[in-house]
């Protein structure tokens, strides 16, 4: 184990590296959205191509960033490649809506939805909301120790979602599954309206596949970013790949109920699952608010590593922090939605910048993949691809408040330099 040069202990490996990535994508999404996509297409070849057209969009994006970020490997992933290819302001637009707002509302949604099933379903239960909130505590205090032991998290948890995963296939193939209605944005079931509610719904599931990188400056190599982020997404890929042939096996049959202590393991492993990405995403996004705040866009306090542990523990505290608040005020889950187009805005502009590094045709199946799923948004939410906009430009007040302290503080660090005391 070696020390970072911005102070993290680089301690992760590839594995490590994949074990993050599985915990950041799949949380709760998979075992009811790949029952919404079965119910809106209902021909087996549409919605696995669906799937597996999302997934390897993502597995493409992986490809290509990584090498950006094996090239920049430091704490902020995706931010630190938007700020060395296309400058600051873009990179906080996207530092500010992932940090500040998509990380802390997948917090607060999944601390709810492992609540909620805790406490019998009933999410508006005073009981759903201490254990959501005492989840959101649990895993920002695992997230307080030094990684080199808080790393072994992920990857336990990334068997229990493993075998959750195995299980609910089983359970779906052997015993059917009850389809999830579709929505009135979906259409017609077959329709193209409904192939593109099925690619949002997929695109949604495969979200936080980017997370790992924030994590750079705490892998022990480059290339371990690099593999590991591949690794991960590969098998998010093959994971979700095999659920949803299961749950198109399991559609043609009468459906049957599933007997109680499958039904119960099948709960339990789930909500393990949601736990383990609670702790994943806290422990990425955390880096990534550090990154913005290290450039001086956000207090500095907020890039301050513990002593002991190496980690950027007042990130951690607010990320939390937020994600309670989200827990109270509502909305989490309707942010998640408006989203999904501003995600992948920012994803087709870091990997425009795959051209310098002559892959240009993976980079343009990409950009236009991309586009695929803006117009998937467009025509069955187009509310939310407005209030898309309206997210990323909700940094630009505090982009022109940050930005002439930070000049000022850069000009005097410049002149400190230029003129050393004698």
């Amino acid at each position: 184990m070696i020390a970072g040069d911005s102070g993290f202990r680089r301690t992760l490996r590839s594995l490590d590296v994949a074990a993050i990535t599985f915990s950041c994508v799949v949380g709760s999404g998979i075992f009811f959205a790949s029952t919404q996509v079965a119910a809106i297409l209902p021909a087996a070849t549409a919605g696995l191509a669906v799937w597996v057209g999302c997934g390897l969009l993502c597995l493409a994006g992986t490809w290509l960033m990584s090498a950006l970020v094996e090239n920049h490997a430091d704490a902020g992933g995706l931010y630190t490649v938007l700020r060395v290819q296309f400058g600051e302001g873009l990179a906080f637009l996207y530092g500010w809506t992932t940090a500040i707002i998509v990380t802390s509302a997948v917090t607060a949604a999944l601390a709810s939805a492992l609540g909620t099933a805790i406490a019998a379903g009933q999410p508006q239960s005073s009981t759903a909301s201490i254990i959501a909130v005492t989840a959101i505590l649990a895993a920002a205090s695992a997230n307080a120790i030094p990684v080199s032991w808080s790393k072994y998290i992920p990857v336990a948890f990334t068997w229990v979602k493993i075998a959750a995963l195995v299980l609910f296939a089983w359970t779906s193939a052997a015993y059917g599954v009850s389809l999830e209605p579709a929505s009135d944005s979906a259409g017609r079931p077959g329709s193209l309206q409904a192939v593109a509610a099925a690619i949002v719904i997929a695109t949604w599931t495969f979200d936080g596949w980017t997370y790992a990188a924030f994590c750079g400056s705490e892998c022990r190599t480059p290339a371990d970013v690099r593999r590991g982020w591949l690794m991960g997404a590969g098998l998010v890929l093959l994971a979700y790949a095999g659920v949803m042939i299961a749950v198109y096996s399991g559609r043609t049959r009468i459906l049957l109920q599933t007997p109680a202590p499958w039904a119960l393991s099948l709960a339990v492993l789930v909500g393990l699952a949601v736990a383990g990405s609670l702790h994943a995403v806290l422990l990425t996004g955390s880096r990534c608010l550090y990154a913005v705040a290290r450039d001086g866009f956000l207090p500095r306090y907020l890039s301050h590593l513990s002593p002991g542990s190496a980690v950027p523990v007042p990130a951690v505290i607010l990320q939390a922090s937020l994600a309670v608040m989200f827990l109270y005020v509502g909305g989490f889950y309707e942010l998640l939605g408006i989203s999904v187009a501003a995600n992948w805005v920012f994803y087709a502009t870091a990997v425009a910048a795959a051209h310098s590094i002559r892959r240009r045709a993976l980079a343009g199946a990409f950009c236009a993949g991309a586009a695929v799923i803006l117009l998937a948004v467009i025509l069955t939410a187009p509310a939310h691809a407005a209030m898309s906009a309206v997210l990323v430009a909700s940094g630009l007040p505090v982009y022109a408040f940050r930005r002439p302290g930070r000049l000022r503080r850069r000009a005097q660090s410049s002149r400190r330099f230029a003129n050393p005391p004698v």
